[in-house]
């Protein structure tokens, strides 16, 4: 009987804590999940921004922000959202948003300077543009570089242009080409 007994406890034990660890799979499946809706929600949004499509393109933002509030990318769509739209106050507070979620992140740190340049904030989007290179797994390189360039370009700032554009020149050769075409500084 004694034996019944702790065979039962250890049974039922073992399905507790199966049990627990089911629900904490489920809980962090659930949570990739929403992430993967939340970047479809995103891709969706950038579409129907392409498109000029802001109702549509708001609509797809939001609901990746319902599905991923603590995510960097769905702040990082609304960021760009409220550029286009001209509402550079709520880009600036979601890039911060999505820069709060992701200190370190090549995309958010390239995007926010692009958007602080556009804003003549050279000295801070130059940090960043900076940080985004360092970044950990960013590729973007040549777009980074190229960014640099126009920003440069924007900032009166030749030696900055001219070492961004020879940069440039090492990843993509062409683009470099380009962008030296659109120097107002005799490069």
């Amino acid at each position: 009987m004694m034996l019944r007994i702790s065979r039962l406890i250890i049974l039922l034990f073992t399905l507790m804590i199966t049990g627990c660890v089911t629900s904490r799979d489920t809980q962090s499946g659930n949570k990739i999940d929403q992430i993967k809706l939340a970047k479809i929600r995103v891709e969706l949004g950038l579409g129907y921004l392409a498109q000029n499509n802001l109702p549509q393109a708001k609509v797809n933002f939001d609901k990746a922000l319902q599905q991923a509030p603590q995510h960097y990318l769905p702040h990082l769509g609304l960021a760009y959202f409220y550029q286009q739209s001209g509402e550079v106050e709520k880009a600036e507070i979601e890039y911060q948003q999505a820069l709060m979620f992701a200190p370190m992140q090549g995309d958010v740190l390239n995007n926010y300077a692009t958007f602080l340049c556009a804003r003549t904030k050279y000295q801070s989007a130059f940090q960043l543009f900076e940080r985004a290179l360092e970044g950990k797994g960013y590729y973007r390189f040549a777009d980074t570089y190229q960014n640099i360039a126009l920003c440069a370009f924007l900032a009166k700032d030749r030696p900055r242009a001219v070492w961004a554009i020879k940069q440039l020149a090492t990843f993509d050769p062409e683009k470099a080409k380009k962008t030296a075409q659109l120097s107002p500084f005799k490069l």
